[in-house]
């Protein structure tokens, strides 16, 4: 609870892992933008490089993981069905390079909102990781 307290995020208690798909919720109900706020805002407010960098603890990486995945603008809401939600991306771009897979550049949409993936516009706000791991150029909006 005091975790809670301290992060001043209201109800949402990003210390506790189960809560970690909720804002992802937001993309699936056809209100990304009010994702890619939130997910912001964890991304700035509750992380940071010192000794007290995850604001819960970090338990097998999965605190870690949250933070790569939502930088990059890309969730496994539901693990198994061969999906990613998309988001926002923290950065201009970054290039993901995945064992045996040609490269993934993920880079911030030139305009609009639905991300695109080789061009093609992703109106459901979800990639196949399939897809992805054909390698190409992921573009999705800035957070």
């Amino acid at each position: 609870m005091t975790e809670m307290a301290l992060a001043d995020f209201g109800q949402y208690a990003h210390s506790n892992q189960p809560v970690h798909g909720v804002l992802w919720l937001y993309t699936l109900a056809k209100a990304p933008e009010k994702n890619r706020h939130f997910v912001r805002r964890v991304l700035t407010e509750l992380y940071n490089s010192g000794p007290r960098g995850f604001c819960g603890d970090e338990d097998n990486g999965e605190m870690s993981a949250w933070y790569v995945f939502g930088a990059l603008g890309i969730f496994p809401f539901c693990p198994g069905n061969g999906r990613l939600v998309t988001g926002g991306l923290l950065f201009d771009r970054a290039i993901i390079r995945p064992a045996g897979s040609p490269e993934i550049l993920v880079q911030t949409l030139a305009e609009g909102s639905v991300p695109k993936f080789n061009g093609r516009p992703q109106p459901d706000f979800e990639i196949s990781i399939r897809d992805l791991l054909e390698g190409g150029t992921l573009e999705v909006p800035a957070l």
